[in-house]
C-alpha cells in the first residue's frame, strides 16, 4: 500500500524543461524555489529523472531543486557517442539553463562519477557535493588505474523482448541491478512506470541500451579519488549498510571514502542496499537535511 507521505510527494508535481547540451536535448525537472541554493539530484546509469520524484518534495522548502535525464536514459536524447567530458556538459547545462546558485550536486552510484568529473572539469561551478554509494577508484601504486567494473543497476530481464503490448507488460521485466530485494513495491511501480514509452512497436525502455559500449573512457582525467581530492568545495557520502560494494571483499572502498571526508560527512543507512533511498527513503532524506546544514 503507497503511504501517505508519498503520495503527498508525488502530489508536489514538478514542472518539465528541455534544454539542448552537446547537440542532444536533455530534459530535466524542477521543484522550482529560486531564492533558495540550488540542489541537483543526478541518476545513476539505466536510471532517471523521476528517481527523485519522491525525494525531492521533502527538501523542496530550503532548496531550487532540479533533477536531470543524463543522455541515454529517461526523455533525454541518445548519443552516437558518450562520455564523462559529455555528461559532465550536461549537468553544468542544466545547471545554468535552471538559474541555479550555491550548487550541491546529490549522485547516486554511475552517476556519482559523472558528477565528480564535472567538479573537477568545471571547477567553482559546484559548492557541494554527496555520493550516494557510489565507488571511488584509487590508482595502483605504479600509476595504473583498476580495471573499472561497471554494472548496470537496472534493466529488462531478456534484452531480445524490446517491446511490449501493454506498460504493465513491460513493468514485469523491471529489475533492479544488482540483484536486491526492494520492499517498496509502490516506489518501484512509480520508477518502472516511468521508465517505459509507447512506440508505434509497443512500450520499450527508454534507456539507450548501448550506453556502455558507446562509453568512451576519459585518459586525461585523473581517477575519482584525485578528483574528489581537487575539489575545493565540501563534500560527504551516503552508503548503504548491506551495499554490496561497501561490504565484504568491497569494506576497503569505505576506508577510501573516509580518509576524503570528516567522520560526520559519511553517513550509513541502516538496512540499505546499493539503491539506497529506495529501501529506505525517509532516512535518506533526513541523511540528507543532516548533510547540508552541516555543510552550512
Amino acid at each position: 500500500m503507497m503511504p501517505t507521505w508519498f503520495k503527498e510527494s508525488l502530489s508536489q508535481k514538478p514542472t518539465s524543461h528541455f534544454v539542448t547540451a552537446r547537440d542532444a536535448i536533455i530534459h530535466y525537472l524542477s521543484w522550482s524555489n529560486p531564492e533558495k541554493p540550488g540542489l541537483m539530484f543526478v541518476h545513476g546509469h539505466a536510471a532517471h529523472a523521476h528517481w527523485w520524484d519522491f525525494i525531492a518534495p521533502g527538501l523542496a522548502h530550503d532548496y531550487n531543486i532540479v533533477a536531470l535525464d543524463l543522455s541515454g536514459s529517461g526523455d533525454s536524447e541518445h548519443r552516437p557517442v558518450y562520455s564523462a567530458e559529455v555528461f559532465a556538459e550536461e549537468i553544468a547545462t542544466v545547471i545554468a539553463s535552471a538559474e541555479l546558485s550555491e550548487v550541491t550536486l546529490v549522485a547516486h552510484s554511475f552517476g556519482g562519477a559523472m558528477a565528480r568529473s564535472t567538479c573537477y572539469l568545471k571547477p567553482g561551478l559546484v559548492k557541494n557535493l554527496i555520493l550516494v554509494d557510489s565507488v571511488v577508484r584509487r590508482s595502483n601504486q605504479n600509476g595504473a588505474a583498476p580495471k573499472r567494473t561497471i554494472r548496470s543497476p537496472l534493466r529488462p530481464t531478456t534484452p531480445r523482448n524490446r517491446y511490449y503490448q501493454t506498460i504493465e507488460e513491460g513493468q514485469r521485466r523491471f529489475r533492479l541491478k544488482p540483484p536486491q530485494p526492494c520492499k517498496n513495491a509502490y516506489i518501484i511501480e512509480h520508477i518502472s512506470r516511468h521508465s517505459l514509452k509507447k512506440t508505434e512497436m509497443g512500450f520499450a525502455f527508454k534507456l539507450d541500451r548501448k550506453l556502455f559500449p558507446k562509453l568512451q573512457e576519459s585518459p586525461n582525467l585523473p581517477d575519482g579519488y584525485n578528483m574528489i581530492k581537487a575539489f575545493s568545495g565540501s563534500r560527504a557520502f551516503i552508503i548503504g549498510e548491506d551495499s554490496h560494494f561497501f561490504t565484504g571483499v568491497n569494506s576497503s572502498n569505505i576506508t577510501t571514502l573516509q580518509s576524503l571526508c570528516q567522520n560526520s560527512h559519511l553517513m550509513v543507512i541502516p538496512g540499505a542496499r546499493h539503491h539506497v533511498f529506495l529501501d529506505k527513503p525517509q532516512l535518506f532524506i533526513n541523511s540528507l537535511k543532516v548533510l547540508l546544514h552541516r555543510f552550512g
